[in-house]
């Protein structure tokens, strides 16, 4: 599980991903954030008031969080965990093989293996704001 380190000035929040996205807009508002998840991106600026860090155990969580560059969203990687964490544990080991094939991975790259399994009951609810057009889940 990837977990989310979300800092807005001294106030912190460690959210465990996939997080629903009204859980995941509160977790934010408990901290003062009222921008949405699509809205807040890693970047590498440590005097910036709003920052998002992951962190994770697993293999999984490692290729995510190494395919994190400036500009990930929290939301992108909320998605990618999302799909994952819905695939049988044969499929997340397929998912998992690909992904490791993969050199300098973006997330995007990521989303796109993980996009090749069916997703039917999410596919529909992906908002257009995740950059997904194209890739058969809206």
């Amino acid at each position: 599980m990837i977990n989310a380190i979300v800092k807005n000035n001294d106030r912190i929040a460690v959210i465990a991903l996939p997080r629903d996205r009204m859980k995941l807009a509160s977790d934010l508002i408990s901290i003062g954030i009222r921008t949405l998840a699509y809205e807040l991106s890693y970047s590498d600026d440590d005097d910036s008031p709003v920052s998002v860090t992951f962190y994770g155990n697993s293999d999984f969580d490692n290729e995510v969080i190494a395919a994190v560059s400036v500009g990930t969203t929290l939301s992108q990687v909320n998605l990618v965990t999302d799909l994952y964490f819905s695939l049988s544990p044969e499929e997340q080991k397929e998912v998992l093989s690909q992904i490791q094939e993969i050199e300098d991975k973006s997330i995007n790259d990521i989303l796109s293996v993980v996009m090749k399994y069916p997703h039917e009951d999410i596919e529909k609810n992906v908002p257009d704001s995740f950059g997904m057009q194209g890739m058969g889940c809206v």
